[in-house]
């Protein structure tokens, strides 16, 4: 959002109005999308289209504390709608909108990885962090103090795909197992790349590990609140602000 930085820069003096104004401005331009949702779609459609983008937070946050590993249809519009063919078209819009960015989800990754979606099986993500904030109402001292509670590690899964979207990287899918779930993998000359995403410093991957375990890939990659970091089983560790780096070192540019 190049205004929203040009509002940033110019109020940086203090920290808290520049925050606050650039939130103002976030939420304008959140009232100006839903009003034009009408314009481009019809108002019967738009209606469907602003509940499904409304429920996006929500439903990063069920799949964060375990509820969901995937979008949950039911009563996202109303009682009538409960299936994937229900909603199928405002998904859709706003995905090829560029709106939201729509991560299916396979069980058995193979190459290529877009072969193997479940096509009712997806996450849904915001296509830009700050107006992620501005939808659930994070307040700027709270990014000040890295302190997100419950909607930090939807946050970092957010920014993480936001990065890697703004580098063309568009074949992502994520992987669920029986009991563990890989936020992200990538493909890249017949090799497949599983992407762990941690918002702290707590950087235990269980499910990563298990993935390893289960399909020993050549390389695998996490991106924490940590510094750099490499181990012996070929796990790269990057800080969440070195996507453009994990770009270079696997080629991806």
């Amino acid at each position: 959002m190049p205004d929203s930085i040009i509002i940033y820069k110019d109020n940086k003096k203090n920290l808290i109005t520049a925050f606050l104004k650039v939130r103002e401005y976030q939420k304008q331009l959140l009232i100006h999308y839903a009003n034009d949702f009408s314009k481009y779609s019809g108002a019967a459609n738009s209606r469907h289209i602003e509940s499904v983008f409304n429920s996006v937070p929500a439903q990063l946050t069920r799949t964060q504390c375990g509820k969901s590993k995937k979008f949950k249809f039911k009563n996202v519009i109303s009682n009538g709608f409960r299936t994937y063919e229900d909603l199928a078209n405002p998904i859709d819009w706003l995905a090829k909108t560029g709106l939201i960015f729509k991560i299916n989800i396979v069980e058995h990754p193979s190459i290529p990885l877009l072969s193997g979606i479940i096509h009712n099986s997806f996450k849904l993500f915001f296509f830009d962090v700050g107006l992620l904030g501005s939808a659930v109402g994070l307040e700027p001292n709270e990014i000040m103090l890295y302190d997100y509670g419950r909607y930090k590690g939807y946050f970092a899964e957010n920014f993480i795909l936001q990065e890697l979207a703004s580098y063309n990287c568009t074949d992502i899918v994520s992987w669920a197992g029986r009991t563990s779930e890989v936020e992200f993998l990538l493909q890249n000359n017949g090799e497949i790349i599983p992407v762990e995403v941690k918002a702290g410093t707590n950087t235990k991957a269980k499910s990563l590990q298990a993935y390893i375990a289960k399909y020993q890939p050549e390389s695998s990659v996490k991106f924490t609140g940590k510094k750099y970091g490499y181990d012996k089983k070929n796990t790269f560790s990057f800080p969440l602000y070195m996507v453009s780096v994990f770009m270079k070192r696997y080629n991806l540019l």
